[in-house]
């Protein structure tokens, strides 16, 4: 994930984020996919919303992620079932 730790740098020495101030992720479905690996490699990320996506592929990252975490799911999705969305939600060391 190099692209987005240079887009993170980046921020971070605009003056109003700087390199103190907290970092979060934000990222549903796509934004889920791309954002756990991320998360779990990266110490500046200080909590991060995820939700929408399939437990297999990021169950093994999301046991890395110790940051609070929210997660959003539809009960009657028609691509992702229930129990998937749980897994990966239960996935989390958060």
């Amino acid at each position: 994930m190099p692209e987005w730790r240079a887009v993170l740098d980046a921020l971070q020495r605009l003056p109003e984020i700087g390199p103190d101030g907290p970092v979060g992720w934000f990222g549903l479905n796509t934004g889920t996919a791309i954002g756990v690996p991320f998360v779990a490699a990266e110490p500046r990320i200080t909590a991060a919303v995820f939700g929408r996506h399939w437990p297999d592929v990021l169950a093994e990252q999301a046991k890395l992620i110790t940051v609070p975490v929210e997660y959003a799911m539809q009960w009657d999705d028609e691509h992702i079932p229930h129990e998937a969305g749980l897994a990966l939600f239960d996935a989390f060391a958060s």
